[in-house]
């Protein structure tokens, strides 16, 4: 099977990208921020719990302002739904890094993997990193394609530009993928 990467960065045609908070008004802290994986549990409808790394959504992010329900800068691969010659089916899109409130009781049940600490400039490296990483048709690779692979991704590529370690980035996936089930 060939990797197929949607055109640009899976982004609707005519659609608006999520909300995000201008980083005018919020603008990223100065000195070294910690930076994490965070893992989002999702609700099985039947189960109503979340069984395991397939039941979670993935982002890098950091904290820009603190709260029960804190604005993180987030790195993510968002789902969509996409009609085109093959039928409606879903896949990921890459909007680029946003400032955005999540939910108290999200982020309470959300588990953070720390990847290090960053200067501003190196956050602002691994914005443009994942900016400008693409999105693959989930359907083009055996197995599929999710968020978990995207952040894993712009990680790798976060390695090679020396922002990470590769044993940190190891480390940090190996226990992301070690979900807890109940």
């Amino acid at each position: 099977m060939t990797r197929r990467i949607i055109d640009n960065f899976g982004r609707p045609e005519g659609k608006h990208g999520p909300i995000s908070a201008p980083l005018c008004t919020h603008s990223s802290p100065d000195g070294e921020v910690e930076v994490v994986i965070r893992l989002y549990p999702l609700v099985n409808a039947a189960a109503e719990t979340c069984s395991g790394p397939e039941d979670t959504h993935w982002d890098i992010s950091w904290v820009l302002v603190e709260g029960p329900a804190p604005m993180l800068r987030r790195i993510h691969a968002v789902s969509e739904w996409r009609d085109d010659s093959m039928g409606r089916r879903d896949h990921l899109t890459n909007w680029g890094p946003l400032s955005q409130i999540v939910r108290e009781a999200t982020f309470k049940a959300s588990r953070a993997i720390c990847l290090g600490l960053l200067s501003r400039e190196q956050r602002l490296l691994l914005e443009h990193i994942a900016s400008d990483h693409p999105i693959t048709d989930p359907a083009s690779v055996s197995g599929g394609w999710d968020c978990a692979d995207f952040v894993a991704e712009v990680l790798y590529r976060a390695v090679d530009c020396k922002l990470f370690s590769r044993d940190t980035v190891d480390a940090a996936l190996a226990d992301a993928r070690r979900v807890v089930r109940p």
